[in-house]
């Protein structure tokens, strides 16, 4: 079962194999396999998130923590953030911002040795970008997270606070990390799987829910 799928700007479709090989592989538009793309023996475990940057480098997430690959599929070693052990990073929550840094949501409790619940912001070299603070962050899993063009972070997930703040499935955040107390969509009964924008501003969501 591929996890994820990203297109690559020169025509190849980078897929993650979690469930099978445990690792991303790229493939050309008509199905062939990239071969110039050579991750090795791949990640120890299951891969769930895929961002591309416009470099070329491939950001992949999962049980295996998050980890960056060059172009050529090799390991960027000089990126090397630290995610609290036996946590993940989720399908839907790893996202590129434009100016390079990367949010990440999961199942986690510290990054980089530093409190982060669930949410976290890193600067492009993997440090954590300590100017994106959400306080005691999450109280359960983020499942998802969308950037706004004005850059407040979406995010959802199966938690029922936010920094100490009631926040049922679904929440938005400041550019800095704080709680957005402007947004509020009262109680999502259940897990909150997938968070999109529309280009009219309103937000989808999808999920285990049944009623909000």
């Amino acid at each position: 079962m591929a996890h994820q799928i990203s297109l690559k700007s020169v025509g190849c479709v980078f897929i993650c194999l979690a469930a099978v090989l445990w690792m991303p592989a790229a493939v050309y538009a008509d199905g062939d396999l990239d071969d110039t793309f050579k991750p090795g023996t791949g990640a120890s475990s299951a891969v769930y998130a895929m961002a591309i940057q416009p470099d070329g480098k491939v950001l992949i997430g999962g049980y295996n923590k998050i980890a960056r690959l060059n172009a050529d599929g090799t390991l960027d070693t000089a990126f090397a953030p630290s995610i609290s052990l036996y946590d993940s990073v989720y399908t839907d929550s790893l996202v590129l911002q434009p100016d390079g840094n990367i949010l990440i949501g999961g199942d986690f409790s510290k990054v980089n040795g530093i409190s982060r619940n669930g949410i976290a912001r890193l600067n492009s070299d993997g440090s954590l970008d300590m100017s994106f603070n959400p306080g005691t962050g999450a109280s359960s899993d983020v499942g998802s997270v969308a950037l706004q063009p004005d850059g407040k972070v979406l995010i959802g997930g199966n938690f029922y606070r936010v920094n100490g703040t009631s926040r049922y499935g679904i929440a938005r955040l400041n550019s800095d990390g704080s709680l957005d107390l402007t947004f509020d969509a009262g109680k999502v009964d259940y897990w909150v799987n997938v968070v999109a924008l529309q280009s009219d501003g309103k937000i989808l969501i999808g999920g285990n829910f049944t009623e909000i």
